[in-house]
């Protein structure tokens, strides 16, 4: 298991304990006294390899899968949804 993985997994669940820290039962009574992991670190990846395609090996993948091959033909500019996320950050 990567950190990455392990990072957003362990992210969850302080996230789920801070509410149930927070959160009360019917009686008004907290369902945790206090976040049993608050505090903890979570492992960071560093560098994460990240794919993006350029327009040209997009172009070709879209090619040869039937389905998106028409708008290639017709000279519509292929969207990179990964590189398009990236330019945002």
């Amino acid at each position: 298991m990567s950190d990455r993985t392990i990072e957003h997994e362990l992210k969850f669940l302080i996230a789920v304990l801070n509410w149930a820290a927070k959160a009360r039962d019917e009686q008004g009574k907290l369902f945790l006294a206090s976040n049993p992991l608050r505090g903890l670190k979570a492992p960071t990846e560093k560098n994460p390899n990240r794919v993006v395609l350029s327009e040209e090996e997009l172009a070709r993948a879209l090619a040869a899968e039937p389905r998106h091959s028409a708008g290639v033909k017709q000279g519509k500019r292929p969207i990179n949804p990964i590189s398009s996320r990236e330019r945002t950050r």
